[in-house]
């Protein structure tokens, strides 16, 4: 009795699995196939992009408190009397890899474009994750893939403090060694790079929100955040662990964050300037546009 009772469960379940797998769409395994490798290719990018956007974040927090020792030293400046200061800057670290791990490394930029690789051998470096188009999306000069191989070491970015004369933060900072600068020039033209900085890092962010929109889209990833969005975890990230510098990382993030919105605002013509009825209207009022867009940046 239950045998034949368990073999009527059975027979109704593969009858519903079979109806079931009529209805589901055949999907080509050549297009899963190329799905999974635009995703490599997409993540590979974004780990490049996570890594740029914490180096400009460095480099944020180092020209603020560049900014605050010049002020210090503002009397010395102004006399050009020579003087030193202690300021971070960059460096590249070699990391030894283990046995059977294999890295993708620009030998012009000394930069790793992708850890771990799966591809050993360098002739077959144009397969990997980090290039499209024969170019390397990852490393800052976009090499060609050629001059990107496989060493037993990958390079890690990280900073350190040094300390620095008067000429050589002129030199740094593009500004002449034999003409005498004053404290105003100096912290002029350091908001300048800040502000590229900063632009660099908003550009980037949003960069990055657009592969991950990419994944939702071939629907690989869920729950894709706006630039804003990502910005706003960042920032909460920094407020939690509280690492060394975080505070002037955030202002950096906050200034990025400035930015994205302006950048959205663009794209999407700004919500308060649609019409009635719905549609975008031609931006004809720039003031008017900048007041409207200025409160949308008031954050509390």
């Amino acid at each position: 009795m239950f045998g034949s009772l368990y073999y009527a469960m059975a027979t109704m379940s593969m009858t519903n699995f079979y109806k079931g797998l009529y209805k589901v769409t055949p999907k080509s395994l050549l297009l899963s196939r190329e799905v999974l490798k635009e995703r490599e290719k997409i993540e590979t990018a974004v780990v490049g992009l996570q890594k740029e956007i914490n180096q400009r974040l460095q480099q944020v927090e180092a020209i603020r408190k560049l900014q605050q020792a010049v002020k210090q030293h503002e009397k010395k400046i102004d006399a050009n009397v020579n003087f030193t200061v202690q300021v971070s800057v960059p460096f590249t670290n070699e990391i030894k890899l283990n046995p059977g791990e294999y890295v993708t490394n620009c030998i012009l930029c000394n930069y790793t474009c992708h850890f771990p690789c799966g591809i050993p051998n360098n002739a077959d470096k144009s397969g990997c994750a980090a290039i499209t188009n024969q170019q390397c999306v990852i490393c800052p000069k976009k090499c060609h893939w050629s001059k990107h191989v496989n060493v037993p070491v990958r390079y890690e970015q990280g900073s350190r403090m040094e300390h620095k004369t008067l000429n050589e933060l002129k030199e740094a900072f593009e500004l002449s060694t034999k003409e005498k600068v004053t404290t105003e020039q100096m912290l002029l033209r350091m908001n300048e790079v800040l502000n590229d900085v900063t632009g660099k890092v908003a550009e980037r962010l949003f960069a990055m929100t657009q592969s991950l929109a990419r994944l939702d889209e071939i629907a690989l990833r869920v729950n894709v955040m706006t630039t804003t969005e990502y910005i706003h975890v960042l920032i909460a990230n920094e407020e939690r662990v509280k690492r060394p510098g975080y505070q002037d990382r955030i202002e950096g993030l906050k200034d990025a964050r400035t930015k994205a919105l302006i950048i959205d605002a663009a794209i999407n013509n700004d919500v308060a300037l649609k019409s009635p009825g719905g549609k975008r209207q031609p931006i004809r009022d720039t003031a008017a546009y900048l007041e409207t867009l200025g409160k949308k940046l008031r954050w509390k």
